[in-house]
């Protein structure tokens, strides 16, 4: 409600750099309330807005942000086609965490296509990433952890899945530390679907 009127505000200044950002960020409310066609219908219509801005960072998030709303709309080789756009625009910014992001949605999307061996090719740069330069940036650091979790299960190497959910769990929770409030706390760590999927690994594999 706060980002609608804030949009109508922005609207009324002509401010386009706001505008585009607050709709980003609209855009990703969208996708976590499970609202797909107004999120799709939303980033699909900024794209030449973005573009036409000159800010390479906001046209990769764009990008990105509707890759990711495309892939759990099951509409996984147009998904594919935008991460990678928006990897190369990220990279292309400097902006390596936002890419390592990207990355992470190409390896899911190689994983919903069953190609393993792409997958795991991905995976060990996601997780070679991870491991030397940690989520300092990233967007959705614990669902890369969870991703590289996914393929190193289906791959069968159950030793590299298990350090990526002990190293994805502790995360977890040392950012849910940081949290002062304790009912965000608690939805932090229970109402984000991948927090959630990375607990429950953990005590799958702490029993």
């Amino acid at each position: 409600t706060a980002l609608e009127q804030s949009l109508r505000l922005f609207e009324t200044f002509g401010a386009r750099r706001y505008l585009a950002y607050t709709r980003l960020n609209l855009g990703l409310i969208y996708w976590r309330n499970s609202e797909l066609p107004a999120a799709l219908n939303l980033l699909k219509s900024m794209q030449p807005e973005l573009t036409a801005l000159g800010d390479t960072f906001a046209e990769a998030a764009g990008l990105s942000y509707l890759a990711i709303v495309l892939e759990e709309a099951g509409e996984t080789c147009e998904a594919q086609k935008q991460f990678e756009a928006a990897r190369s625009l990220f990279t292309q910014s400097g902006t390596r965490s936002y890419a390592a992001d990207a990355l992470a949605g190409l390896v899911r999307c190689a994983l919903a296509e069953h190609d393993l061996a792409t997958a795991q090719r991905y995976t060990t740069e996601l997780w070679t990433f991870l491991r030397l330069h940690g989520t300092q940036g990233m967007e959705f650091p614990l669902r890369a952890y969870l991703t590289c979790a996914e393929v190193y299960t289906a791959l069968g190497e159950n030793d590299r899945a298990r350090k990526v959910i002990e190293a994805g769990y502790q995360e977890l929770l040392a950012r849910a530390e940081k949290i002062s409030q304790v009912e965000w706390g608690r939805s932090f760590l229970h109402d984000v679907p991948e927090h959630r999927a990375l607990i429950d690994l953990w005590e799958q594999i702490a029993q």
